[in-house]
């Protein structure tokens, strides 16, 4: 799960948060939950915008696997259009 702050219409994410679980559905972690109301509350957020359902595999092109290249963990995404 990422959470990202961006204090401005435009603006680049000025704060990352994220969470990895092996066991389960992180969305139903709610110790995780807990985590990030405190994140947004100390980042001051006073809105939120929330993707309904999973988005993508977790890892990062250009740090987990080479830019450009398939996620080799997660070949699932590789032609979905996201």
């Amino acid at each position: 799960m990422a959470v990202g702050i961006v204090p401005a219409e435009g603006a680049e994410v000025s704060a990352l948060q994220r969470r990895f679980s092996e066991t389960g559905d992180i969305r139903l972690d709610s110790r995780v939950e807990n985590e990030i109301i405190r994140f947004l509350r100390l980042h001051g957020v006073k809105s939120v915008v929330i993707k309904d359902g999973i988005f993508g595999c977790p890892h990062e092109e250009g740090i987990d696997y080479s830019d450009g290249d398939v996620c080799p963990q997660s070949p699932f995404w590789a032609n979905l259009e996201r």
